[in-house]
């Protein structure tokens, strides 16, 4: 397995080699610890040979006994299983970061945990990372050609007296966060024409029983789907692809993004956490040279086409106005939003060509000393 890399100035330490590499394991079942030894995950497939995981931290449960699996061309790879003993690493590295410091750390236990099904034979890994301030883990599926994957039994067990919060416009994210018991999180909404399955969009984020926070995302996404959760009327929370009903493929080795669960006894610590930059892939070199330092890289106030005339703030015709108004209220740049690359909004209007006018306008917008941000769609 590939080590991942980060920056050029990343430092790496890779410590290898059960107790000394992190975990512990009786019979069917491995304890996962952080390397502070303050958090960790039991692993184990119940009675049936369904594979879950559960969350433990210093003072009290984070996640009770969840299922997990990914279900490729039709079989549930986390039914049925058996596990073998895992190959432990230890990272640490750290990478150059934008923001409130000005680097970031990448400290975990890695472990590769083989699995089996049993019904088919079919081997895979479950690729997990215990930090000291939250879990993660993915899906390995070796093989060749074009498979369909069907879904994911990824769940998230809330302990008692948890409180999450939310919201459900999985159409463009934009909705205001809600608050409730994972159990009392409606399954659907209704109108007068019809009714609707309630999805939770990611992050999630849990209030927990002693005040402390987790939240619930995912990291790495590519070639793949992305998740939301379902609600389940009890404490769980299910992995969805609601856009996706018959599945998709992928040809070639499955990878799964990462399911990360982040821990903190605070608000402050959860903003702050390193865990998801850290399972992220660094910045592509050819793109950004000198990563979160490349020379392109401009933080400045900017104006956005939306915010005055909604969808329409994108039509051709206003794009010099608004550069215009830029430079009268001294912002540094413009944001085109969403819609400029099509026929509705003016800039293929005449024979135009919309490279041409995009840079018709970035010209008109040096003139003025405005950048210029152009909104892509996704995907591009």
């Amino acid at each position: 397995m590939a080590i991942p890399k980060h920056f050029p100035l990343a430092l790496l330490l890779i410590l290898s080699t059960g107790l000394a590499h992190g975990y512990t394991s009786t019979a069917e079942e491995l304890r996962l610890s952080s390397p502070n030894q303050r958090l960790s995950v039991n692993l184990s497939p119940n009675s049936d040979g369904r594979l879950h995981y559960s969350i433990q931290g210093a003072d009290q449960i984070v996640l009770e006994p969840s299922t997990i699996g990914i279900n490729v061309d039709g079989t549930d790879l986390g039914s049925s299983v058996t596990l073998a003993q895992p190959e432990t690493r230890t990272i640490r590295e750290t990478f150059p970061w934008l923001g409130a410091k000005n680097t970031a750390t990448n400290h975990c236990q890695a472990y590769l945990v083989p699995v089996t099904h049993q019904p088919t034979g079919i081997p895979w890994t479950l690729e997990v990372r215990v930090f000291d301030d939250g879990v993660a883990y993915r899906y390995l599926v070796p093989g060749t050609g074009t498979r369909r994957v069907h879904g994911e039994s990824s769940a998230w067990s809330l302990p008692p007296h948890s409180r999450a919060w939310f919201q459900s416009n999985i159409a463009n994210y934009e909705s205001e966060y809600e608050s409730a018991a994972p159990e009392a999180i409606p399954l659907e909404t209704r109108s007068e024409s019809r009714s609707s399955k309630v999805h939770l969009v990611l992050p999630v984020t849990i209030e927990l029983k002693n005040g402390a926070f987790a939240l619930i995302s995912e990291a790495d996404l590519e070639n793949y789907r992305g998740l939301v959760l379902r609600p389940t009327g009890t404490r769980r929370l299910e992995a969805a692809f609601p856009f996706d009903p018959e599945g998709w493929t992928v040809t070639g080795p499955i990878i799964s993004p990462w399911r990360v669960t982040l821990v903190a006894a605070d608000l402050h610590r959860l903003v702050n956490s390193d865990v998801i930059p850290s399972l992220n892939p660094p910045p592509d070199p050819q793109i950004f040279p000198k990563g979160p330092h490349t020379d392109w890289i401009r933080p400045g106030r900017a104006l956005d086409t939306w915010t005055l005339f909604g969808n329409d703030g994108a039509q051709w015709h206003r794009q010099k106005w608004f550069v215009d108004q830029c430079a009268t209220m001294k912002c540094d740049f413009l944001l085109v939003d969403a819609g400029w690359r099509t026929e509705r909004w003016g800039w293929l209007a005449d024979g135009g060509d919309v490279w041409a006018r995009l840079r018709e306008l970035c010209d008109y917008g040096k003139s003025k000393n405005v950048g210029i941000i152009a909104w892509p769609p996704n995907p591009i």
